[in-house]
């Protein structure tokens, strides 16, 4: 967990500061040409190595960087430490060699190069230097000691060629083997050995591979070596060691967290008229008192709210606009005669509209009306699922959603407030996170605890992201209306059969078919009056639809499977717009090496240009 914090944590730091550049823009067509890497074991395990870099730099750069892992994961309650020293670096062909080095927690970073000076061509680099705790004492399951060591990481910035790796050791090696790849996974070109010399070749490393080289000797070549293991057992919630201090800060600071949170819920409560019926608005110029009360119900009402959109009736109970409402209005445009629906098979269908004047439709609806049949009088399936017909769906979302707005029912826009709540839920997380890592950092130091102080900052902003929802505001007549809706839902969700009332000829499915399409209840309002015609109920057939029943629906379940498939169309139509925008944006740590297969070893690292 430290280490993964550790790496989140780097990587954007790196990337922020620009230091991790993309490989296009850091290589270029740069290349290094030769790689050669000579190293000498002394009976201690402590090994002199020599790297010569050739790399031609296409652009002008100010030389080259290196780095080396200096500290890796060994077992669950240990970390095994490679300890890097007497650094020096020459050029033989007059390159600048200033040398910055940078001591992370698990790497070593040197820096080569003049930061007021520029070279460009080819460039040979030597790096000298000493490592020691790369041996691998008397390995049970070899019966050797052994060097298992990856000595060229997989972090260089672009393709190595010609790579040499020669280890010279202390008695006659026994076995060798090596391995490349991303992962270590296969062989080498070549290995071999003669006497106490080892050598290794590989014609081509790519991008993100590396070398990983391995050597046996007989046990007891390195007297006295052991592996070289620090203790990663320091726990960052340890409540020893001083860590009770925090711990009991954090307890105090969580629960004024909670007490927050439920304050901040409270602020989230309607307001509604007091002393008045729920659900009722006052006369003007009546006063009344104000109190604070969430709505989340009302009771049954047998109508819907009057003079108030379906889409409007829907978005006031969800608290926003959705899809549903856009599909709900095109279906009481044609309830109310402006469209006729005529569903063919494989769920294609046709709009088409009437000669209806449309002198009585609102603002929003005319705008969805003409824009639907912008180009011409009918407009099928196909031409709505298309990506062309996305921005014309936009801007319907857009509308309905700047009417909602408009109708002042909440104190502020849902959208935005909820939108809001989230973004510091998410930077509350965030710097809780972060406390998180300076907790584990601080472990690394023996300064047990910190991490707990990430607690209340975590518990405000999961408690903050899951209220969010909760904070609009519904003003007094929001509140109302929302009672009436919330009613008139519960109507359509639990009427049955024998409790539908309707007058000579009156398509009551067909009226109340757009509030229960921007309810979420279409399929149960449809089998209400499946219901009806069973028990032989004169139930009128909707005149705004011509339907195909080979799909063996009954016709009110055709309906809304024709109503389903006006959804699916703006659904496909955003899924086609992504995918245009999509198109155009586009080891083992101390065991054998000699087990039968590749890969493994400690070390690794990279490098690159400045």
């Amino acid at each position: 967990m430290r280490r993964f914090l550790s790496a989140l944590v780097a990587s954007v730091v790196m990337v922020g500061l620009g230091l991790v550049a993309s490989p296009a823009h850091a290589a270029g067509s740069d290349t290094i040409t030769r790689f050669d890497v000579e190293a000498t074991l002394d009976n201690s395990g402590t090994a002199t190595v020599t790297q010569t870099i050739d790399r031609n730099f296409a652009t002008p750069a100010h030389g080259i960087y290196v780095y080396f892992i200096t500290r890796q994961g060994y077992d669950s309650s240990h970390d095994r430490v490679i300890s890097y020293s007497d650094f020096r670096v020459s050029s033989p062909t007059g390159a600048p060699v200033n040398l910055k080095t940078t001591q992370q927690s698990n790497n070593i970073q040197l820096q080569i190069g003049d930061p007021n000076q520029t070279v460009s061509g080819t460039q040979t680099y030597v790096v000298s230097y000493t490592v020691s705790g790369i041996i691998n004492p008397d390995v049970a399951s070899s019966g050797m000691d052994e060097l298992n060591w990856i000595v060229i990481g997989s972090g260089w910035d672009v393709p190595l060629t010609n790579v040499t790796v020669t280890v010279d050791g202390p008695a006659d090696i026994s076995k060798t083997v090596c391995s490349a790849g991303s992962n270590y996974s296969g062989p080498c070109d070549a290995n071999s050995f003669s006497g106490s010399t080892a050598t290794y070749t590989q014609e081509v490393i790519p991008v993100g591979q590396g070398l990983s080289v391995a050597a046996g000797w007989p046990a007891g070549t390195f007297p006295g070596v052991t592996l070289n293991l620090v203790s990663n057992s320091q726990n960052p919630f340890d409540l020893t060691n001083g860590g009770a201090i925090p711990a009991g800060v954090a307890l105090v600071l969580t629960v004024l967290a909670a007490w927050l949170l439920v304050r901040i819920n409270r602020r989230g409560r309607d307001e509604q008229f007091a002393n008045v019926t729920p659900g009722m608005i006052p006369a003007a110029g009546d006063k009344v008192e104000i109190k604070r009360a969430e709505v989340r119900d009302g009771a049954v009402e047998f109508a819907p709210p009057k003079g108030i959109p379906p889409r409007l009736v829907g978005a006031i109970v969800r608290e926003g606009t959705a899809e549903a409402d856009i599909t709900a209005t095109i279906i009481d445009l044609a309830v109310r005669g402006y469209i006729h629906m005529e569903q063919q098979e494989n769920d294609a269908f046709t709009l088409t509209q009437t000669n209806a004047d449309q002198h009585f439709l609102n603002p929003v609806d005319q705008h969805i009306y003409s824009e639907l049949f912008n180009s011409g009088p009918t407009i099928t399936s196909k031409a709505m699922s298309a990506e062309s017909f996305y921005s014309t769906y936009q801007g319907f979302q857009s509308t309905v959603s700047a009417e909602f707005d408009a109708q002042n029912w909440y104190k502020s826009s849902p959208k935005s407030v909820v939108a809001s709540y989230q973004v510091g839920a998410v930077v509350l997380f965030l710097a809780g996170l972060g406390a998180m890592y300076l907790g584990f950092k601080a472990a690394d130091n023996g300064v047990l605890g910190i991490a707990w102080l990430s607690l209340p900052l975590l518990v405000l902003g999961v408690g903050m992201f899951f209220l969010a929802k909760r904070m609009p505001v519904r003003t007094p007549v929001g509140s109302a209306v929302a009672v009436q809706s919330f009613g008139f839902k519960k109507y359509l969700e639990t009427a049955e059969a024998d409790q539908i009332r309707w007058e000579e000829g009156q398509d009551i499915f067909s009226q109340y078919l757009p509030y229960a399409i921007s309810f979420g209840c279409a399929d149960r309002w449809a089998k209400i009056f499946e219901d009806l015609v069973a028990k032989g109920a004169p139930v009128p057939q909707p005149m705004w639809y011509t339907g195909n029943l080979a799909y063996n629906y009954m016709a009110w379940a055709a309906i809304t499977h024709s109503i389903g498939n006006i959804g699916n169309s703006f659904t496909q139509s955003v899924q086609q717009h992504a995918a245009a925008q999509a198109r155009a944006t586009s080891g083992s740590m101390g065991g054998s090496a000699f087990g039968g297969g590749f890969g493994g070893g400690i070390g690794g690292g990279g490098g690159g240009r400045w």
